[in-house]
């Protein structure tokens, strides 16, 4: 008897569990990071860093460019955003001339994330 009555009660409470975890994402996510070039190691100042939001399963998906920031004369960068939890992913594209554009996805999952990019001619 006592285990016909556990079983629904913790089968509940891993379900209540599982359809919390949505809500965990945090609402706002900081991102920063250094651009130095490859070969020598200095750092890039002035390069494109933009944020873009990709929506859709399938390739292609949407993308679009949410915001351009720029990395300062140490090739830092730093800016925040209020993330959608459910619907999109991001990515970061950073590019400089006459460097190959990179990119670096985004964790929807941390709040706090540090990239360093070495961008190669």
């Amino acid at each position: 008897m006592m285990k016909q009555i556990l079983l629904p009660i913790t089968l509940s409470i891993i379900l209540f569990s599982a359809c919390t975890k949505k809500d965990e994402r945090p609402s706002v996510i900081y991102i920063s990071g250094t651009v130095t070039d490859k070969t020598t190691s200095s750092p890039l100042d002035s390069v494109s860093i933009e944020l873009i939001e990709l929506r859709g399963s399938s390739i292609p998906r949407i993308s679009t460019i949410l915001k351009i920031y720029s990395t300062n004369s140490a090739g830092e960068f730093s800016f925040e955003f209020s993330q959608n939890k459910e619907l999109y992913s991001y990515r970061v594209e950073i590019s400089k001339e006459p460097y190959i554009r990179e990119y670096v996805f985004i964790d929807k999952d941390l709040e706090n994330q540090h990239f360093n990019i070495q961008l190669i001619k």
